[in-house]
């Protein structure tokens, strides 16, 4: 499905998610300064119609050029375009959603944080922002002996690093202006 087509399709999930704010191929909600409650109809790779409704929190201080969801689960099954049914699997997702969309509950939620390099980065900003020096040590412990694996793993360690290094030189007021550039990035996906 199109953005266009989704665009017009997705007006009975506009209607139940009253708060939300449209993002291309789905919703938002900004659940805090740091971090947003997302709904993405992800389209099936073997059909126009098929799509799967992940619903996430998102860490905003995570720059990056697409979405992603650690922090989620899927809504229902595979739904043929934007059918009743995913409509009141959609209502009924929201407070479970709400509830994933906070700094606190993605901490808890980043179980594979020692090798994943997406959730230490996640940790590593929210022992910034709640002032959580064990999580910061435990990145900078983390990242001492950390060997890239996949291709877009040095990127991700690059910016841990350099989140520690400014928090280094500068601070947390240093570190805190690093992660607002950030935020700047990632909300730009929203839009």
């Amino acid at each position: 499905m199109k953005a266009k087509e989704w665009e017009k399709a997705s007006a009975p999930l506009a209607e139940v998610l009253p708060e939300f704010r449209r993002m291309r191929r789905g919703f938002f909600k900004l659940t805090g300064e740091w971090t947003a409650a997302c709904l993405y109809a992800n389209p099936s790779g073997f059909s126009r119609t098929t799509i799967y409704m992940e619903a996430f929190g998102l860490p905003l201080y995570l720059p990056s050029e697409s979405l992603f969801f650690p922090f989620g689960f899927r809504v229902g099954h595979s739904w043929e375009g934007v059918e009743p049914g995913l409509v009141a699997e959609v209502r009924k997702s929201v407070p479970r959603l709400i509830k994933l969309a906070d700094l606190r509950s993605m901490i808890k939620a980043s179980s594979d944080w020692r090798i994943d390099p997406n959730q230490l980065e996640v940790r590593l900003g929210a022992g910034v922002i709640l002032e959580e020096k064990s999580l910061v040590e435990e990145a900078r412990r983390a990242l001492v002996d950390w060997k890239a694996v996949q291709p877009w793993e040095p990127a991700v360690l690059e910016r841990s690093r350099t989140l520690l290094d400014i928090l280094d030189r500068e601070g947390r007021s240093g570190a805190m202006a690093e992660l607002g550039r950030r935020r700047e990035v990632t909300t730009k996906l929203l839009r």
